[in-house]
């Protein structure tokens, strides 16, 4: 499948393994476990937890160009695709939302929805509060409407708005000014030669393909220096993780 984030040494998350530091037999140990989700559970029987750190500077930044939070979530979001089975973005972001890592207040009572014509373009100016489920077939208008479940609506927004930035085109080894690059349109071209094309009118719709169509992927952990338990220049322990993204198909 095709890459949406390439990975780089640049797109190391690092975190600090906050426990007593492991021995040479502990590492060994460790380097021994064929699968991530084995390394990282030897840690935590041993005691240790994972805390996030820091990412490469710039990347950090970048980041933090589309929210002040985002390291934080991605930071959530990479934690468990290493410790589990669980590899799509849809299905990591519920993941971090059951985890709730910004405290979130659950919202009940009735959803609110937004009566948008097919350009995204306001019918009424307002929301509409309804008691009943808002179908999303209407034509040419949609009924556009969050989830029941307003604290998966929030990190499922800040990750849809980071894979969109990353589609149009903020790489992150280089310093984004909040613009865009791309202009008028995103083709997709899928592995059975169907051709996709999203105009920036669809916006929600790219938004969403992107979230429900793309997975992590590990790569190489040598060749991006990532996946080993090491000294950080403070001296405390950490093991960096390497975030890359990709198409489903």
């Amino acid at each position: 499948p095709s890459t949406l984030l390439n990975a780089s040494m640049k797109t190391n998350f690092i975190y600090s393994v906050l426990c007593h530091d492991p021995s040479p037999a502990e590492i060994d140990t460790f380097n021994g476990f064929r699968t991530f989700s084995e390394k990282l559970s030897y840690l935590e029987k041993q005691g240790c937890r994972f805390e996030f750190k820091k990412t490469d500077d710039i990347f950090g930044m970048n980041l933090r160009m589309i929210d002040s939070r985002l390291p934080e979530i991605m930071s959530l979001l990479l934690l468990r695709y290493y410790a589990t089975n669980e590899n799509t973005v849809s299905g990591l972001t519920k993941m971090v939302s059951a985890a709730n890592p910004e405290n979130i207040p659950k919202i009940t009572g009735n959803g609110r929805f937004r009566h948008i014509d097919a350009a995204g373009s306001d019918l009424t100016g307002r929301e509409r509060l309804r008691s009943e489920k808002a179908s999303v077939t209407a034509d040419p208008g949609t009924l556009y409407h969050t989830s029941e479940n307003n604290v998966f609506d929030f990190y499922a927004h800040k990750i849809k708005d980071f894979l969109t930035t990353i589609a149009l085109g903020m790489v992150p080894g280089t310093r984004w000014d909040g613009q865009f690059q791309v202009n008028g349109g995103y083709i997709i071209v899928k592995e059975d030669g169907e051709v996709l094309c999203y105009h920036f009118y669809n916006r929600n719709e790219f938004r969403d393909y992107l979230f429900e169509n793309t997975k992590l992927d590990t790569p190489s952990s040598s060749r991006h220096g990532f996946g080993m338990i090491e000294k950080d220049d403070d001296g405390s322990t950490i093991i960096k993780l390497n975030l890359q993204i990709r198409f489903i198909r």
